[in-house]
């Protein structure tokens, strides 16, 4: 069996999609959870399928928290993966597994940037962009 530090040595480097990037994704795991706060969060593992990057996966994190602003925003990006989490779909306060069957398998274009990370400048924080798949 292969020790720990041969399978670091030769581990190879996480993708990471580009600044200004477009993908076209799959929500493939989705994990609702806390913040250090005790507000919801969702976490979605996204595949991309299609383009010269399909297949290769990343991890985004959408946060409420106490500024109604920011849940808004939080709240439309959601929707813009899956058009039914509208609000009449939240006035039902659905649980942690109904929102997870809620987002698995949806598709949707992901627009990226990357912010500065003041704890740590060398592994920027990636932000998500969601938007709607035209049906048409």
């Amino acid at each position: 069996m292969p020790s720990f530090s041969e399978l670091s040595s030769s581990a190879e480097e996480r993708w990471q999609p580009e600044e200004g990037g477009e993908y076209t994704t799959v929500v493939v795991e989705c994990r609702v959870g806390e913040t250090s706060n005790e507000y919801p969060k969702i976490g979605l593992w996204l595949e991309v399928i299609t383009g010269e990057d399909s297949g290769e996966r990343f991890w985004d994190n959408t946060y409420f928290s106490a500024n109604g602003r920011a849940n808004n925003m939080a709240f439309a990006k959601l929707a813009a993966a899956n058009p039914k989490m509208d609000t009449a779909y939240w006035d039902k306060d659905p649980d942690e597994v109904e929102i997870e069957r809620a987002l698995m398998g949806s598709k949707m274009k992901v627009r990226t940037t990357y912010d500065e990370n003041d704890r740590d400048p060398s592994r920027p924080w990636l932000r998500c962009t969601y938007i709607p798949l035209d049906d048409s």
